[in-house]
């Protein structure tokens, strides 16, 4: 709910919001359904799994392990991403080009990209291998942990580059300014937007 009404207000009135919704319920659904499929093929049918003695070192200790850090992981990175996104938003209502372009190119590294997908893949891959007793029960399992790591990754998409969510109520030079070259040479560097915007 707190999503849907931060979505609301950040996104415009041209489509934005819906197709961002849209995206959001249904791509994760996609992606689990393509890793239960996954391990009802490699894992179910051909009986590929861990000996039932190995179950609890692995649950406990690797799938346990794995999750935990992954969590952490998302904890520390998910805040900021959401802090960047209100510093623009009020960058907008205030009208305070510095401050927004200050922040706009900013995004999450890319080996903090590695650790998450790594995680992701490891936790997948341990939760796939236990012998389940059901098929049912490794459809739940597997199904529900994929849905949750692919909406944990699309929102972080989403807030990693709101832009999009953005544009309608940000100024167009806004969007074409060269941060690098602004802060160096600040008239230079409207000029040369505004030169852009006229040819246009």
């Amino acid at each position: 709910m707190i999503l849907g009404t931060n979505l609301k207000r950040l996104s415009n009135r041209d489509g934005t919001e819906w197709r961002t919704a849209f995206a959001l319920a249904t791509e994760p659904l996609l992606i689990a359904a393509i890793a239960v499929l996954g391990w009802y093929l490699l894992f179910r049918l051909t009986g590929f799994h861990a000996p039932h003695e190995d179950e609890i070192p692995l649950t406990a200790g690797g799938a346990g392990s794995i999750a935990f850090f992954f969590g952490v992981t998302v904890a520390y990175v998910y805040p900021r991403l959401w802090e960047r996104t209100e510093v623009l938003t009020t960058a907008l209502r205030k009208n305070d080009r510095a401050k927004f372009l200050e922040r706009r190119d900013e995004q999450i590294p890319l080996p903090i990209h590695a650790i998450l997908f790594t995680l992701s893949v490891a936790l997948l891959f341990i939760l796939s291998f236990l012998c389940y007793a059901s098929t049912m029960s490794g459809v739940v399992t597997i199904g529900a942990a994929a849905y949750v790591i692919a909406i944990l990754w699309k929102v972080g998409r989403i807030f990693d580059n709101p832009l999009p969510l953005l544009k309608c109520r940000t100024p167009p030079e806004w969007l074409l300014i060269d941060v690098q070259a602004f802060f160096k040479d600040e008239k230079a560097e409207l000029a040369r937007v505004a030169v852009l915007l006229d040819g246009h």
